[in-house]
């Protein structure tokens, strides 16, 4: 089962580098030493794209928008927990949330 954890969303910052930080690494870390947490990351969500600050256990540093999970957190503007992405009908049909990658379990925060 693999997790994607999403942090924060900067929309002013769509044209410029965004390097990895230490203190994100550091929560990504923790995220992922949870049991059964397989991807952890912390990204920046822009107009164009998702950026990641910093990203365990999945081999990606950004994300065009159409393949962001995020949108539903930035839409709601609060904490968004799904169990289960395949039972949840705003996840349910979304590119990440299938058999072959196996997205399940989100958490996003704005």
């Amino acid at each position: 089962m693999r997790t994607l954890v999403r942090v924060t969303d900067i929309r002013i910052l769509d044209q410029f580098y965004i390097p990895v930080e230490e203190r994100f690494e550091r929560l990504t870390r923790l995220a992922r030493s949870v049991p059964g947490i397989a991807v952890a990351a912390v990204s920046i969500v822009t107009p164009r794209r998702q950026r990641f600050k910093s990203v365990v256990g999945w081999n990606v540093t950004e994300l065009p928008i159409e393949l962001n999970l995020c949108r539903t957190t930035i839409s709601e503007g609060g904490i968004v927990v799904v169990p289960d992405a395949l039972r949840d009908k705003r996840f349910a049909n979304h590119p990440l949330v299938d058999n072959s990658r196996g997205f399940r379990f989100y958490v996003g925060y704005p």
